[in-house]
């Protein structure tokens, strides 16, 4: 299971690379990501977000369309995070960790979902004949991206309580 993983994920990221979004504010966020989708059979997928953040940033929500073509019918399960299906779409929370050194990847949400649509297709040839897929990515967009400590920076004079934390100013 690892090593299927680690060759998805080393696929995935030359196809991919590092993708820049924009967040919901209209600022720009600089997003590093790995999205993999897996056909299971059956009309069954498996859609992989990976964090590849350098910068020590939670991946905190986000949203996935599936390409054209492809209608997703029910969400089987979610590891790693919560996510609902609205539409013909994916939106999701969690906190996806980001990796803990510079050659590492973080953490993974997965989603596995049933969908119609995007088949491959059987080509016949003199010998018999092959099924071709032209691949299924979909539209991701990372919406947030969360330090590790989301508490607000302590005003000047201010002490961190349990009734009211902050974090000193430059942590």
């Amino acid at each position: 299971m690892r090593v299927r993983q680690a060759i998805t994920i080393a696929f995935a990221a030359v196809v991919c690379g590092c993708l820049a979004g924009t967040a919901s504010a209209g600022k720009p966020v600089d997003q590093y990501y790995v999205m993999t989708i897996h056909a299971l059979g059956n009309g069954h997928w498996e859609l992989n977000v990976v964090n590849t953040n350098p910068n020590a940033k939670f991946i905190g929500t986000y949203w996935w369309i599936p390409p054209v073509g492809m209608k997703i019918v029910s969400l089987q399960g979610v590891k790693g995070g919560k996510c609902t299906l609205g539409g013909n779409s994916l939106s999701c929370k969690g906190n996806v960790a980001p990796p803990n050194c510079n050659t590492c990847v973080g953490g993974t949400m997965t989603m596995d979902f049933t969908a119609q649509g995007d088949e491959p297709t059987f080509v016949k040839t003199s010998y018999g004949g092959y099924y071709i897929n032209y691949g299924v990515l979909g539209i991701l967009n990372v919406t947030s991206l969360n330090s590790f400590n989301d508490e607000p920076v302590c005003k000047k004079g201010q002490v961190s309580t349990k009734a009211k934390p902050c974090q000193a100013p430059g942590t």
